[in-house]
């Protein structure tokens, strides 16, 4: 099936997975970043593997490899008509903005990057105080001579700001550059804005400690261990948090009924330290709680809340399980890296995996130029989830730098991958 290049525009920038509507139609999909050897892998399941030959001299057995250095994004927004101007949304209700272009381009596309910097540290010597991993953008100009443009960070509607004045965007190069830089935006009428920008990443940040930057939920799941559903979700910042609300409903036998009848609160933060929460805080948080009293069988949906100390309450979303048995739930839906965790990590991480049925199987660990630095499994396994542990080491035992890597499985044809960053 052949997309409209206006889908195909859509995506660029974008990291494509399963859950995207095309998904299913593509016949492969390849993402260039082995770094060596000849072979482009598929990612999808068609095992459409390419071979890749050199495109300088004579030896067409040596390709040859570079890496952009670009992030990733989850969402992007493109303008391909002059005069150029793009705006892409944050769910917290800011936006960043990039118009009149100089340099007579083609194109450009705004994108948010899906995690955090592989580089944290502030710009130097500017009283900067701490960045903000979620408000991390990316700007991407198709052509032109030496392109420039204004940009315009709007940070109305934005949660937990206590500080205007103190707010500050950062830039950079690339994903590869390993040092922010102050833009010198001073904020002005709710927005930062700049005029003849030519930086390719921006990220928010702070001169205050005071500054609570955005109360976001970045994941919250439900899985089932033994006869347990086990429900967890993290934070990467809170605003006078003072408890989370977990409630659940049963989907089998509760369909057609109103939400305030099926809804029920399982559970309290006045008996429960898990549902407790941090107050005001800039640091990432992880909850954790097991739900003992499901039955095989049966759908379960959970709904999760907060409620801050002034009374107000936020719904933030819902997950859903079917509780099998314990035999049922033993054998995997499917093959897959599952959870890396911690991610940063530092000295040591955990890798879980699934394999749907018996297979061989290899987990390693690749640098960004695509060498292998550490095979964890290579061998035949029966369907089932483990965990392996690495320790940052590489094959002699020695200490691996600081910097990102990346986990590759496969198995019976599969192929998976997940980025892991390193802290020394």
């Amino acid at each position: 099936m052949a997309l409209p290049v206006d889908t195909i525009r859509k995506y660029m920038c974008r990291e494509v997975t399963s859950s995207h509507g095309y998904w299913s139609n593509l016949k492969g999909y390849w993402r260039f970043d082995e770094g060596s050897g000849q072979t482009a892998y598929d990612q999808t399941l068609n095992n459409n593997d390419g071979t890749l030959g050199s495109t300088t001299g004579s030896d067409t057995n040596d390709p040859s490899w570079a890496t952009s250095g670009a992030a990733i994004g989850d969402a992007s927004a493109n303008d391909y008509s002059s005069p150029f101007s793009v705006n892409l949304a944050h769910s917290d209700g800011d936006d960043i903005t990039i118009d009149n272009l100089s340099g007579s381009p083609s194109g450009v596309q705004v994108y948010r990057v899906n995690s955090a910097p592989n580089v944290t540290t502030v710009p130097s010597g500017s009283g900067w105080d701490k960045l903000d991993p979620l408000r991390y953008w990316g700007v991407f100009i198709i052509g032109g001579s030496s392109p420039t443009y204004t940009v315009t960070y709007d940070y109305g509607g934005h949660p937990g700001i206590q500080m205007e004045a103190n707010l500050r965007l950062a830039k950079r190069d690339n994903d590869a550059d390993g040092t922010w830089e102050d833009t010198g935006m001073i904020p002005s009428g709710g927005k930062l804005t700049k005029t003849g920008e030519s930086g390719t990443e921006y990220i928010l940040g702070t001169t205050s400690s005071d500054n609570s930057l955005p109360v976001e939920l970045t994941s919250f799941t439900a899985e089932q261990e033994k006869r347990d559903v086990v429900l967890e979700w993290t934070t990467e910042s809170e605003i006078e948090n003072l408890r989370f609300i977990l409630e659940r409903r049963i989907l089998n036998i509760e369909q057609g009924m109103s939400n305030d009848e099926v809804w029920k609160e399982i559970t309290s933060y006045l008996t429960d330290d898990n549902l407790k929460g941090y107050g005001s805080t800039s640091q990432k948080n992880e909850y954790k709680y097991t739900d003992k009293a499901v039955i095989p069988g049966m759908t379960y949906e959970y709904r999760l809340s907060n409620g801050s100390y002034n009374g107000i309450v936020k719904k933030h979303g819902t997950c859903k399980i079917l509780v099998k048995t314990v035999e049922e739930s033993t054998i995997p839906e499917k093959f897959g890296l599952t959870s890396v965790y911690p991610n940063p990590f530092n000295p040591m991480t955990h890798i879980a995996f699934s394999l749907h049925n018996e297979s061989e199987v290899s987990v390693m660990i690749m640098d960004l130029l695509g060498r292998e630095v550490r095979q964890l499994v290579n061998e035949r396994r029966p369907s089932g989830n483990y965990t392996e542990t690495w320790d940052g080491t590489n094959y002699a035992g020695i200490e691996s730098p600081s910097g990102i890597y990346f986990i590759v499985m496969r198995a019976n044809g599969f192929l998976s991958s997940h980025k892991v960053i390193l802290f020394r």
